[in-house]
């Protein structure tokens, strides 16, 4: 018997392929330039900030404040216990990723999340502050990345 999880995502994955060809993706997810994300990030009551990431890369730099979620199950577990309207900030190296992340959140519910245009890179090239403080490894939980 396949675990609850993996039969969740297959169920989201499967709803966004059929729903992907009756509109495109940027109509369902709020992409945000560096500088937009930046400001509406700290406008924000209670915003959570998601590096979706590979951990490696989290953890070399990071925006200052991200969690990492760089895998279906830790993402899964923290939507738990979120408020569906409570706004949730993505990013990755790029953008490839946090749009999966993002339409997940979407297909369970979340009105109110925000992926970073060019990503981590974007966020960097406007020489935004990033955290470069030394993260120790930790156990990998699931090879199930994005």
């Amino acid at each position: 018997m396949k675990p609850f999880y993996i039969i969740t995502i297959q169920i989201l994955l499967a709803g966004f392929i059929s729903a992907s060809g009756q509109q495109e993706q940027s109509d369902t997810i709020n992409m945000l330039e560096p500088n937009e994300f930046y400001i509406k990030l700290h406008q924000s009551s209670n915003p959570l900030l998601l590096d979706v990431g590979e951990y490696k890369d989290y953890r070399k730099e990071r925006i200052p404040g991200a969690v990492s979620t760089a895998t279906y199950d830790e993402l899964f577990s923290l939507t738990d216990t979120l408020d569906r309207e409570q706004p949730i900030f993505i990013y990755c190296v790029y953008i490839s990723r946090s749009i999966t992340a993002s339409t997940l959140l979407n297909n369970l519910g979340f009105s109110n999340v925000y992926v970073l245009i060019n990503g981590i890179a974007g966020w960097k090239e406007l020489e935004l502050e990033t955290d470069k403080k030394s993260i120790s490894k930790r156990e990998k939980k699931s090879n199930k990345s994005f």
